[in-house]
């Protein structure tokens, strides 16, 4: 089965209408379900996606409600920080200079040798991630 690490930025994006990377967020979150890709994020993007919409939406129970049905419809596969994987964020986000939570999803997608996607381009850049763009023109 092949798998994909998916960044909040993508989740926010596929389910805010004002975004301009909605359209893509969004295709690219159904490819993902139709090609039966397992999807996953560290269980701290259900806090970044949630705190994200509530921002935008003015709404904190709304932005609960659809992170927690959003992650589910997707069949999403949250992993917990555990010692090991912190101390993988550590390395790559110091030696990549990359911010936190960035650094969890980057170093998962690298020790698992699997994509992650992202709009972050700071991720692009500096940690391999492809846009959901880039990862439709592959997939499609």
């Amino acid at each position: 089965m092949n798998s994909a690490v998916v960044d909040a930025s993508v989740w926010v994006a596929a389910v805010h209408k004002a975004s301009v990377h909605r359209p893509d967020s969004y295709a690219c979150l159904v490819r993902l379900r139709e090609l039966r890709w397992q999807v996953m994020v560290p269980t701290i993007a259900r806090v970044e996606i949630a705190c994200a919409l509530a921002r935008r939406w003015r709404s904190p129970a709304r932005a609960r409600r659809t992170t927690t049905t959003l992650l589910k419809a997707s069949a999403t596969t949250e992993w917990p920080l555990m010692p090991g994987a912190i101390e993988r964020a550590q390395l790559i986000g110091t030696e990549q200079y990359l911010r936190a939570a960035d650094a969890i999803y980057a170093a998962e997608a690298v020790s698992s040798g699997i994509p992650l996607i992202s709009w972050d381009a700071e991720l692009i850049r500096r940690a391999g991630a492809m846009s959901p763009t880039t990862w439709l023109q592959a997939n499609t």
